[in-house]
């Protein structure tokens, strides 16, 4: 049976029945976050489609460098448009309060919910392909052509994906197994939603430590190899290089971080549904559109950051005013040179006629 007293939630909203003791109005609450959420997706959108637009112009930039930040700005991009679609089918559905429960927007709205939830590993699997190739390229910095080819980013970029298709295939699968007569809702309900978000919370947590570490690794032996014997010029450019990689990681701990206590938060109130307070559903809905501002901030970050990312936004931008721009129309009055030659063949054949 579909648990009726539950929601239809979205990513990051598990919305439980006002309480009447309380001050604080769910419905209002949600009426405020679900368009606030559309903002932020369409904004965060916009930015990274440019973005992934821009590394394709971008010059001066090491390959294996410019593939990471195109695996991670097309990991939010897809991240953020599937939440994109699934605010505006809320929205779109008039009454938002009554949107957010179950059955009355079928089950599309529940594997949209689903899949943006799986994709929160994608940008976290990219960041670690980001720290990696930046930190051997200080690090290693004779060996790191040999060390670190295309052909092996686009590799680790492959399993990426495939790492997050298989965890959400597999999921749904073991949960199908034997139970294939009940509906969507039901699957979804059925304890799918409660093991799912205890795995993303698990697995999201173990690469953000990763991460970390990673890092913290690189940059001790970064530091290292920056302060001894390297021209100024490369050491300044390396030097940049290494914090704008610390700025991603900054914002993983800051955006990814609540996407995590959401996670297990949802974990929390499927237990014990009966005994979560208005805090905590608050606080549930609250840190999910934190979790939004993650996409919308890496780009801002290459943007201010990387020079060669800041050249190829220059580029884009004069191709797409130069294609925007009309042409040119040529002056009546003006005349070109064969246009001139005709005009004197032509008052020439006219004489010779008249002299005839």
């Amino acid at each position: 049976m579909v648990n009726s007293s539950g929601d239809n939630s979205s990513p990051f909203h598990l919305v439980l029945p006002n309480d009447p003791h309380s001050s604080v109005n769910n419905g209002a609450i949600l009426k405020a976050l679900y368009p606030l959420e559309i903002a932020i997706c369409s904004i965060s959108f916009i930015f990274n489609l440019v973005t992934l637009f821009t590394l394709h112009h971008t010059k001066n930039l090491m390959d294996q460098f410019r593939l990471s930040l195109q695996l991670v700005t097309l990991g939010d991009l897809v991240f953020v448009t599937v939440d994109l679609f699934y605010s505006v089918t809320i929205v779109q559905y008039g009454d938002i309060v009554e949107a957010v429960q179950p059955q009355n927007l079928g089950c599309a709205d529940e594997a949209l919910n689903d899949l943006s939830r799986h994709l929160l590993l994608l940008p976290l699997l990219s960041t670690t392909s980001v720290v990696i190739v930046q930190s051997l390229s200080i690090v290693k910095p004779l060996q790191f052509n040999s060390i670190v080819t295309k052909r092996r980013v686009l590799f680790g970029m492959a399993l990426a994906v495939g790492f997050v298709a298989l965890s959400y295939i597999t999921l749904h699968v073991v949960f199908l197994v034997g139970n294939m007569e009940r509906t969507c809702l039901e699957h979804f309900y059925g304890g799918y939603t409660r093991v799912s978000a205890l795995y993303l919370g698990t697995a999201c947590t173990a690469i953000e430590i990763v991460n970390l570490i990673v890092y913290a690794v690189f940059w001790h032996k970064a530091r290292v190899t920056l302060t001894t014997g390297m021209a100024s010029n490369t050491h300044q450019h390396f030097r940049r290089l290494q914090v704008t990689v610390g700025l991603l990681m900054g914002t993983i701990l800051l955006f990814w971080t609540p996407a995590v206590v959401m996670l297990f938060l949802m974990v929390l109130m499927y237990d014990n549904p009966a005994d979560i307070s208005r805090d905590a559903t608050i606080a549930h809905q609250s840190v999910g559109v934190v979790a939004l501002l993650n996409p919308l901030m890496d780009p801002l970050i290459y943007v201010l950051r990387i020079s060669e990312v800041k050249g190829g936004y220059r580029r884009l931008w004069k191709k797409m005013t130069n294609s925007c721009q009309p042409k040119p129309k040529l002056d009546q009055n003006s005349e070109t040179i064969s246009d001139k030659m005709k005009t004197k063949d032509q008052g020439s054949e006219d004489s010779y006629n008249t002299y005839l």
